[in-house]
Order: structure tokens, then C-alpha cells, then sequence
């Protein structure tokens, strides 16, 4: 739906039609990249991310709950500050032709498996980061820590202190439903809403 509003939106304004991305937002990086300190940040970079296709879990916090394995592949690129237009039309060109080069990569990868093969850009070896031990040690400990003195607190506490806790449960899983609704595509944004709303 977003994407689809967005497809319309550049036909509407001329712009090039993107396949995998949304219409980037010119104005708010001009904005951005005119009052950078090149003496503090020299470079920017870009990350291409497909995630979720074939047998990868989709990215989103349900995933994460339920100990889905989600398979990420990014192409990154640096920048120099100093090769970006500081004049908001040469900035947004700029802009439109990264987004350009970032949907064909994507589109790349999405027939070949390989960021580089139809898209015209730079092949690098890539690099495989296996998963981390100690972090799954981590987070047993951490839940560990949080859910025994629950339950002691459940069983064998007083009538008003089980009350609290189950409130505090409660807001929990409340906030916990709310940032799984969060990390959900078609509940991230208001974009195409408007657009929507106009047309009906």
C-alpha cells in the first residue's frame, strides 16, 4: 500500500519509479547535510538491508519472540562528505540517484542472490558474522534475573503485593503488544495515508 502510493507519487512528480523503496524525503537530508561539521563527521554511509526472504523469519519483534532465525544480507557503502552537493537541488539529485543504485542492488539480490550481478555496482567478498554464544548467555541470565522473583513474589507474597504485579504484568504485555504492532510494516508509518484518504 505505502509502496504503491509512493509509485504514484513520483509518476505524479516525475521522478524515477522505485521498485523496493519509498520516495526518499529530499528536504530533511539537504536540510541535514548543509549544517554537518565536515571537521566532525566526515563520512556517511549507506546500507542496502534485504531481510526475511526465502526461509528467513520476517524482521519484526514477533520473530524475535518466538526464536525465529531471520537472515540479513547488507551492502555497504561509504561516502565522503565532502562529494555531496551542499545546495538542496544538487543534495536531493544526489539523494535520488543513491536510492536509484539502492533499489537496483536490491532487485539484484532478489533474482540472483548477489547485490552486485545485474545492478552494475561493485562486488565485495562478504562477510558472515556468526551468532554470538554468550549473548543467548546473556539474555537467559537477564530473564532469569527478572522472572524467579517474580514468581516468588506471585506465590508466596501478599495479596495487595500480587495485585501490583500483575498491574505491572499487565502494562507489560500491553507495551510489549504495542512494539510488535510497531515493528510491523504496515503499521510503521502514516505514508500513503493521506493519499488514501484524498482519493476515497
Amino acid at each position: 500500500e505505502k509502496l504503491e502510493a509512493s509509485q504514484q507519487f513520483a509518476a505524479s512528480r516525475g521522478l524515477p519509479i522505485l521498485k523496493h523503496h519509498l520516495v526518499p524525503r529530499t528536504k530533511g537530508f539537504s536540510f541535514t547535510v548543509s549544517r554537518l561539521d565536515p571537521a566532525r563527521i566526515s563520512t556517511i554511509y549507506d546500507v542496502t538491508l534485504v531481510a526475511g526472504e526465502g526461509e528467513s523469519a520476517p524482521p519484526t519483534l514477533t520473530s524475535v519472540l518466538k526464536g525465529r532465525k531471520t537472515i540479513a544480507n547488507m551492502y555497504i557503502r561509504k561516502f565522503n562528505l565532502s562529494e555531496i552537493p551542499k545546495d538542496d537541488e544538487g543534495s536531493a539529485a544526489w539523494l535520488m540517484k543513491l536510492f536509484q543504485e539502492k533499489d537496483a542492488l536490491k532487485d539484484s539480490f532478489l533474482k540472483t542472490g548477489s547485490f552486485s550481478k545485474t545492478s552494475g555496482l561493485p562486488e565485495y567478498q562478504p562477510l558472515l558474522k556468526e551468532p554470538r554464544t554468550y549473548s543467548l548467555v546473556l539474555m537467559a541470565v537477564m530473564n532469569l534475573c527478572i522472572i524467579l522473583p517474580l514468581l516468588y513474589f506471585l506465590l508466596y507474597g501478599s495479596f495487595y503485593l500480587r495485585l501490583v504485579l500483575m498491574g505491572v504484568l499487565l502494562l507489560g504485555w500491553l507495551a510489549m503488544h504495542r512494539l510488535v504492532n510497531i515493528t510491523k510494516i504496515s503499521k510503521s508509518s502514516e505514508y500513503g495515508k493521506a493519499t488514501n484518504k484524498k482519493s476515497q
